[in-house]
C-alpha cells in the first residue's frame, strides 16, 4: 500500500487521556487510569482477556472497524478486546471507535521506524512489533495483531492460544528461501544477515495475522530485535519492494 494512502493494525465513555511518558504512548480508557498509576514501572497482572489490535493511520480506521466487527461476530470467544494504535486519529474517528467499543492507543513510532520517501510501505506497518509489550503492560497475556484489511468469515476458535510460547502465524505455503527469492531479495538478505540453510528452509509466515505471547515479547525485548533488523536492513538498502 502506498505510504500516503490509508494504512491499517475506545471503550465507551472516554473521559480522560493517560500519558505514559517513559514509553511515549497514551490510551483513552478511563478504567485503566488506576492501573497506570499502580504500574508506572512494573507490569500489570495478566488478564485472561485477549487483545486484538492493528496499527494504522486515520484514513484506515473505517476499515479497521469492519475488520474488528467481523472478528467480534465470528469469534467463539467472549473475551476479546479491540485496540487501534494510531497517531493521527481525528475526533470524528475517535467517536466512531467509541461507538464500536474499540480502544485507541495514541502512539507515534515514525521517528523510530524512519521510512524513505520512495519506500512504498508506511512506518505504521512496522509498529505492530512494539505493540505486544505495550499490551502486556496493560495486563494481556496474549494478543493478535491483524492487518485492518483482513476479514474473519468463519468461527474463530482460540482454545489453543495458551500453547503459543512465542509468536505464531499463518504458513505462506512456502519456505523462507522461496519467498525471498520470489520478492527478489534472497541473495542480498542471505549475504547481509548470514542466513543459514536451516533458517531459509523454515516456513515463511504471513504477517496479516500474528499471534503473540506478550510476556515473551516483553521479556525477550522482541521489539528491540526487530528494530535492529529493521535498521540493519535500511542501512544496507534492502527494504522490501511493493
Amino acid at each position: 500500500m502506498v505510504k500516503n494512502k490509508p494504512w491499517g493494525a475506545a471503550a465507551p465513555g472516554f473521559i480522560r487521556r493517560i500519558w505514559r511518558a517513559e514509553e511515549g504512548w497514551s490510551v483513552r480508557r478511563p478504567d485503566l487510569a488506576a492501573e497506570f498509576r499502580r504500574n508506572r514501572t512494573s507490569v500489570a497482572i495478566e488478564s485472561d482477556r485477549i487483545a486484538v489490535f492493528t496499527t494504522l493511520n486515520n484514513a484506515y480506521i473505517k476499515y479497521a472497524i469492519i475488520c474488528f466487527e467481523s472478528y467480534r461476530a465470528n469469534s467463539k470467544e467472549d473475551r476479546l478486546d479491540f485496540y487501534v494504535f494510531c497517531n493521527d486519529a481525528t475526533e470524528e474517528s475517535i467517536a466512531e471507535l467509541d461507538r464500536h467499543n474499540i480502544n485507541l492507543i495514541k502512539i507515534d513510532l515514525s521517528s523510530k521506524y524512519k521510512i524513505p520517501e520512495e519506500y512504498p510501505y508506511p512506518s505504521e506497518c512496522f509498529w505492530i512489533f512494539d505493540c505486544p509489550a505495550i499490551l502486556y503492560s496493560l495486563g494481556y497475556a496474549y494478543s493478535i495483531g491483524v492487518d485492518a484489511d483482513t476479514y474473519c468469515n468463519l468461527p474463530l476458535d482460540l482454545s489453543w492460544l495458551h500453547k503459543v510460547e512465542g509468536i505464531a502465524g499463518v504458513d505462506r505455503g512456502a519456505t523462507a528461501r522461496a519467498f525471498l527469492k520470489y520478492i527478489g531479495q534472497l541473495s542480498s538478505l542471505r549475504k547481509i544477515f548470514k542466513l543459514t540453510n536451516a533458517g531459509l528452509n523454515a516456513k515463511a509466515l504471513n504477517t496479516g495475522v500474528l499471534v503473540f505471547n506478550n510476556r515473551y515479547c516483553y521479556e525477550s525485548r522482541f521489539a528491540d530485535k526487530v528494530y535492529r533488523t529493521f535498521s540493519h536492513s535500511m542501512d544496507n538498502g534492502i527494504p522490501r519492494n511493493a
